[in-house]
């Protein structure tokens, strides 16, 4: 129970939220594809991916230089469950519907 009340308190931040979405619609991305989606400065990007991370909603990948987030869609993501059933039902989290992200597929 524990670790779902932490991943909560750790969606309950409106970046935070919507870095996770951004992660739903794309198998992961780097902090820049991040930045420049939400338009944020990197450190507060840096930030909210970390917290993401030490609640266990998502993993990340270090290739070369470069490191790339992912939603954790293992067991181990104390709440895929619910943010499966948030973006299922069209709550789109990272995005304001008149908003593009600019990431191309």
């Amino acid at each position: 129970m524990n670790a779902q009340i932490k991943a909560l308190k750790a969606l309950a931040d409106e970046t935070r939220f919507r870095i996770v979405g951004l992660l739903m619609e794309n198998e992961s991305l780097c902090v820049c594809r991040i930045v420049d989606a939400l338009k944020m400065k990197q450190s507060a990007v840096s930030k909210a991916l970390r917290v993401l991370k030490e609640a266990g909603i998502i993993n990340d990948l270090r290739k070369t230089q470069w490191i790339y987030y992912s939603l954790n869609r293992t067991t181990g993501n104390p709440i895929l469950p619910a943010l499966n059933s948030i973006y299922v039902s069209g709550l789109k989290p990272g995005l304001n519907r008149k908003e593009n992200t600019g990431i191309k597929k």
